[in-house]
């Protein structure tokens, strides 16, 4: 069986939640930077199956996209809009930002 494009991009969205329980914990957030912009045109496609997708950029909760202080409202599911089931791990899509911009403590 021949899977398409979307299929295995949602095969790696999902192998980016696995995580050995032995010696880590659960991740709160996926991070997905995408320098050259060159998946912006399916990410409403994707959020059709996926609502914990979200983006950073211009506030748009109807698009669920927005700065990073909307995004740390929306991991903390704080907000309306944050409406995926307990237990998902949100994904934030960096349309613009490559991986050596991203710091994390």
């Amino acid at each position: 069986m021949i899977n398409s494009l979307y299929d295995k991009l949602l095969q790696a969205l999902k192998q980016a939640e696995n995580h050995n329980s032995n010696i880590m914990v659960k991740p709160e957030v996926i991070l997905w930077p995408d320098p050259e912009c060159q998946w912006a045109e399916a990410i409403p496609v994707i959020q059709s199956t996926h609502p914990n997708l979200i983006v950073y950029g211009k506030y748009d909760p109807s698009t669920k996209q927005g700065p990073s202080i909307w995004l740390k409202c929306m991991v903390a599911k704080m907000l309306p809009e944050a409406n995926w089931a307990d237990g998902i791990i949100p994904i934030i899509y960096l349309p613009g930002v490559d991986n050596t911009r991203i710091v994390t403590p």
